[in-house]
């Protein structure tokens, strides 16, 4: 993929929900801790399900990521994507190349996120339980469909130096609307 990657509608609803998830937590960044709650709280992609299979819910989750990361008032996030969050999505980018695919799911968003190891999502993760390597394992068969990925992907990925596409820089993604209802 090129300038004009297409991340799926699972995706972009999961990049929404992580917006959504800082407000609720009263941080005022989105980091990729809030990736992975977006990803959960999205519910029907790839990474949703294999979140799940390991019994990272949203209670779990987001209890797990107050452990990590704290929790303030509600409130919208002012500083928008963390270094960290910008990274996953990056690598998700490169992921979803290196695995020929033509799209960017939330699996490849959870890729991104675990690919870096003291991020606060992929710390998250392991406060809440769960081995971090044991995800990335319960993705890549489903998500690999090229064999050539085993061979070649891994080593793509890790030298990738795929960047943020253009229209996720000014998406209305990341707009500063009004924080999502209190329930």
């Amino acid at each position: 993929m090129k300038s004009n990657e297409k991340f799926t509608r699972r995706a972009e609803t999961a990049i929404e929900q992580a917006r959504d998830a800082a407000c609720l937590l009263g941080h005022s960044y989105i980091g990729t801790e809030h990736l992975l709650l977006g990803i959960v709280r999205e519910g029907g992609g790839l990474g949703a399900r294999v979140l799940r299979e390991r019994g990272l819910d949203e209670p779990v989750l987001r209890a797990a990521v107050e452990k990590v990361a704290g929790a303030g008032a509600p409130g919208m996030p002012e500083q928008g994507l963390t270094l960290g969050a910008r990274k996953a999505i990056e690598k998700a980018v490169a992921d979803a190349d290196a695995l020929g695919h033509g799209y960017v799911g939330t699996e490849h968003i959870l890729l991104g996120i675990l690919r870096q190891p003291e991020c606060s999502g992929t710390r998250a993760i392991a406060a809440a339980g769960v081995e971090p390597n044991e995800l990335y394992t319960d993705i890549m068969p489903p998500a690999s469909t090229t064999p050539a990925f085993f061979n070649t992907g891994l080593r793509l990925m890790l030298s990738s130096s795929a960047s943020l596409p253009a229209s996720m820089e000014t998406s209305s993604i990341f707009s500063k609307s009004a924080p999502p209802a209190l329930v």
